[in-house]
């Protein structure tokens, strides 16, 4: 079904669409998905000297008197003095928000707002109020939205126009399983979507709030499911299978002055499958300061040296660019791997001979800053890229790499301490 324009509601003409247009809104549906930045629960009705300063409240009193001054500059003050039965507060209205004729002496009115305290007593300021007139209002003292505006828009109006958009809306389609819905007790959407606007009650608000945040995780989780997929059926993805390489890395590994952890050997496996497999690696290792990262790291350069590819390490800053630099090339030389260091702060001839090796594939193993990914760096056969979360090997940079012939397998290392469910979240189109 096409998109229904704002223009189709009653009351919302060229100049209303305008104005709605600077919320970025255009159609039926925006309004329907305009969420509520905040809510007003006129709900908690108080008599005056229930009142506690800095809450927002309704109170139900009588209007004593009222008193409207113009200033110099033409903008009016209207004073007005309410009375219940355990006490008085003042209201204070500026710039005619409404008349003095809209409120006489000795009638009944509910008021909300937020609570101030002055040297007076109770005070409010530029408060919504509803008229007793053969009964209340029972739409004041319900919890309303509080929309973001813009210039010609009111809160009153743009609730009206939502309202109206919510009835003239054809019926929301369910996008979650009924199954879903049954397990984790969730709201039918069209029921969330009318409760986010206008809810009952506190209760029903806080169940379309899970209702939507729900859809919206599992909708994210289901997209980044389709990336991990489509990054796996990817085409030129390399596989470094090599009996030859296995065996290296297996003296590799001999010859360390120390024996990997057990947790070390177990992430080192998976990696290692990864890269044996005709599907690009797109894996996040996760691990604290000083809890051996970087010897996987230096494996997985290895394995991929050995195969015939290249192999880059991006690192956050030159400082720590040359440092990995002297761990990685100290500990793959003595296997007739070269490795090259590019940063800013290398001089136009080191610049050169680093460039010129990386091109010709004399340069095996890469380490340096985001130059990695520059222009001028040209690769002869790179097929793995190692960084770390502050600079995350995303698709940008990824197809920057790919133009020049090969998808590479990617490695994100960190040391941030996050939740492994967060971790999840953020990094969901990766192996962690």
């Amino acid at each position: 079904m096409p998109p229904i324009p704002v223009t189709f509601l009653k009351g919302v003409k060229t100049a209303r669409a305008a104005q709605l247009a600077q919320l970025g809104v255009y159609t039926v549906d925006d309004l329907c998905n305009l969420y509520p930045r905040s809510y007003e629960d006129r709900s908690v009705v108080r008599k005056i000297s229930e009142l506690r300063e800095g809450e927002a409240a309704t109170v139900c009193a009588y209007v004593r008197n009222t008193d409207t001054r113009m200033q110099k500059n033409r903008l009016s003050i209207t004073s007005i003095r309410i009375c219940d039965e355990t006490g008085e507060m003042n209201l204070s209205v500026f710039n005619g928000k409404y008349p003095p004729p809209a409120l006489r002496r000795g009638e009944l009115c509910a008021f909300y707002g937020k609570i101030s305290r002055d040297s007076y007593g109770f005070h409010m300021t530029n408060p919504a109020f509803t008229k007793y007139a053969d009964g209340w209002n029972a739409a004041f003292f319900t919890i309303q939205p509080v929309y973001p505006l813009t210039k010609g828009l009111t809160q009153n109006l743009l609730r009206g126009i939502v309202a109206e958009a919510l009835k003239t809306a054809p019926p929301e389609y369910e996008t979650l399983p009924i199954a879903l819905l049954q397990k984790y007790r969730l709201m039918p959407r069209g029921l969330a979507l009318q409760n986010i606007h206008f809810p009952r009650s506190a209760a029903d608000l806080e169940e379309s709030r899970r209702r939507l945040k729900f859809e919206e995780l599992f909708t994210m989780q289901l997209m980044l499911l389709l990336l991990k997929d489509a990054e796996d059926r990817v085409r030129n993805a390399i596989s470094f299978r090599s009996a030859f390489a296995d065996a290296e890395i297996q003296r590799f590994t001999e010859t360390l002055p120390f024996e990997l952890s057990e947790g070390q050997k177990r992430v080192w496996k998976e990696i290692s499958e990864n890269m044996d497999a005709n599907r690009a690696m797109n894996r996040l290792v996760l691990g604290d300061v000083g809890s051996g990262k970087t010897i996987l790291a230096v494996l997985a350069m290895l394995k991929a040296a050995l195969a015939g590819y290249q192999a880059v390490y991006m690192a956050p800053t030159e400082i720590l660019a040359e440092q990995h630099y002297g761990t990685i090339r100290s500990l793959l030389a003595p296997f007739g791997i070269r490795t090259e260091l590019i940063t800013g702060a290398l001089s136009a001839k080191e610049k050169k001979e680093a460039l010129f090796a990386v091109e010709n594939g004399t340069a095996q193993c890469i380490v340096g800053t985001h130059a990695l990914i520059q222009p001028s760096v040209k690769y002869f056969k790179l097929g793995l890229a190692i960084t770390d979360e502050q600079h995350r090997f995303g698709v940008k940079q990824r197809a920057l790499l790919a133009e020049q012939g090969n998808t590479p397998d990617v490695l994100v290392m960190t040391a941030t301490p996050i939740p492994r469910t967060l971790a999840l979240i953020l990094y969901g189109d990766m192996d962690l």
